[in-house]
């Protein structure tokens, strides 16, 4: 089954243009992960492209996209550098054309700003003193459907986040949408991040968002 992975969405002003690596060979969706942390950069990717491969080694100080492919290298996938964001995609031609996941970019951004801004809400879902990865699929008239975390940040917060979910409904998803979505909630502060920033009037701002 097809899976939509975001990993981490995070403001691209604050990532360093050169940062320190030191990510062992692992299986590929850790790997990423870890390099979302270690970044803040926001990955986007077909879950099921990750199943079975893993990574490199990825050691010393480079920039992220540096890093990137050689975490991929000799996997069959590749890293697309866009905005804010990378996409990892097939390398050869017998995979998913790049615009498929590309061209699904602009949901997947609005999708995560009313996520931000949702969770940015309340004290006890507000990103930045816990890390949690999250599955859900979106149903056709963008309700959120089966939310589900894997692990436990705790039990108060585990149950706000889920209920959160339940009662949040987005854009309606285009119908070549994979799910589930996976996401990844970093723990750095929103200071690091751009989450949470205050609106003109006060308001939580919407942060920006990870499929490679």
């Amino acid at each position: 089954m097809a899976s939509l992975e975001l990993v981490k969405a995070a403001s691209a002003p604050s990532t360093p243009s050169i940062i320190a690596f030191d990510i062992a060979a692992q299986p590929l969706s850790s790997a990423l992960d870890a390099f979302s942390a270690v970044t803040g950069l926001q990955l986007v990717y077909d879950g099921a492209l990750a199943q079975g491969r893993r990574s490199n080694a990825v050691f010393g100080t480079m920039s992220p996209q540096e890093a990137l492919r050689g975490l991929l290298a000799g996997s069959g996938l590749m890293p697309v550098r866009g905005s804010d964001a990378f996409t990892v995609i097939p390398s050869d031609a017998a995979g998913p054309p790049k615009q498929t996941l590309a061209g699904l970019m602009p949901y997947l951004g609005a999708m995560q700003a009313s996520l931000a801004s949702a969770f940015c809400r309340l004290p006890e879902t507000r990103p930045g003193s816990y890390a949690t990865t999250l599955e859900f699929w979106i149903g056709p008239s963008g309700q959120i459907l089966k939310p589900h975390l894997f692990g436990s940040t705790d039990p108060a917060r585990d149950q706000a986040i889920v209920r959160l979910l339940g009662d949040l409904s987005i854009q309606h998803p285009p119908p070549d949408l994979p799910q589930p979505i996976i996401i990844a909630i970093g723990s750095r502060p929103p200071a690091e991040t751009g989450d949470c920033a205050p609106e003109r009037g006060g308001a939580p701002a919407q942060a920006r968002a990870r499929h490679d």
